[in-house]
């Protein structure tokens, strides 16, 4: 499971790149993205990741606690 998570959470932040950059709105094609609101996404989107990441490997490992 440790070996799985990072790649289960990447994708996850890949994921909702991609809903952010495919909304139907074409917004992103009209209009220049500020540089700030960039960084701030992207690095919003990382560290959700990497919480759910962590908090997904302590209740896994919690879980197996249990049943041994």
């Amino acid at each position: 499971m440790r070996r799985l998570t990072p790649y289960i959470f990447f994708l996850l932040a890949i994921i909702a790149f991609a809903m952010i950059a495919l909304e139907p709105d074409d917004s992103w094609q009209t209009e220049e993205v500020d540089m700030l609101d960039a960084v701030l996404i992207t690095a919003g989107v990382l560290i959700g990741a990497h919480l759910l990441r962590m908090i997904g490997t302590r209740l896994f490992d919690r879980w197996k606690s249990r049943d041994e």
